[in-house]
């Protein structure tokens, strides 16, 4: 599969660029000053993108002012961008510059990462939020933790594709942040459905969330949770929940 990519120095240039208002974008006719930039790299077919010009739109879309729960919509919006990627080599998933492409190439995709991570921006410097578009730190960078946040609740492995219903959680960015994507129990889909399911219907605030991912660490050290089938990792997180109120209730 060939596939385009940008290095970090032109990702950056672009990315001043678009923060002094000048329109640079991967759909258009006329795109001289990007189209110098990108490295092709791998052989064979160009990689279509089709799919991901649509998503980048409706991705775009979902960027609203007015919205309070930024990462509930970014979860929405992780379905679409994982969807519109079905057909990538994984190969092409962990390059870095193909992320950059993405972030910086269209108008879409920069609209929502500047929305969504919007406290971070200040005009004409990217070195603050950098971190968020230039795809060296995956678990930061907005587009692809957005992929791992679907990969995490199994992806396309889930024949009944749960995480088009549990990728979208209210006031979830601690939960996916800090407990899922950056953490091994990512490697664990069912037991992450389980956990999202049970943040979903029986929400811990910030402080015990945490004290009860410590648990499941305790647990995961001595077994195989990546093992565990749906029903299963629904008992466990089950037991767990009912063991921990418990604890908490005596204190």
């Amino acid at each position: 599969m060939r596939y385009p990519t940008l290095p970090l120095r032109p990702c950056l240039e672009l990315a001043e660029e678009r923060l002094a208002g000048q329109g640079i974008d991967s759909e258009a006719q006329d795109n001289a000053r990007l189209e110098a930039q990108i490295v092709w790299k791998g052989d064979g077919d160009d990689l279509d993108l089709k799919p991901i010009r649509r998503a980048a739109r409706e991705i775009g879309a979902l960027a609203r002012e007015g919205v309070k729960d930024r990462d509930r919509i970014e979860g929405e919006a992780a379905v679409r961008l994982f969807e519109a990627l079905a057909g990538v080599d994984p190969a092409v998933l962990d390059d870095p510059g193909f992320w950059r492409y993405l972030s910086v190439g269209f108008d879409g995709f920069w609209r929502f990462i500047e929305w969504r991570e919007y406290k971070a921006f200040r005009k004409d410097d990217p070195t603050p939020f950098r971190k968020y578009f230039d795809g060296r730190a995956p678990n930061e960078c907005v587009l692809p933790r957005m992929y791992r946040r679907i990969l995490a609740l199994g992806g396309h492995e889930d024949p009944q594709r749960q995480y088009r219903e549990l990728a979208a959680l209210p006031k979830a960015t601690d939960f996916w942040r800090s407990h899922v994507i950056r953490v091994q129990t990512s490697a664990s889909p069912a037991v992450v459905r389980a956990f999202a399911r049970m943040q979903r219907d029986r929400q811990l605030t910030t402080k015990p969330l945490r004290e009860f991912v410590k648990w499941i660490r305790r647990v995961r050290s001595n077994v195989l949770l990546s093992l565990y089938d749906d029903r299963e990792a629904d008992e466990f997180v089950g037991e767990l929940r009912a063991a921990f109120d418990e604890r908490q209730a005596e204190r």
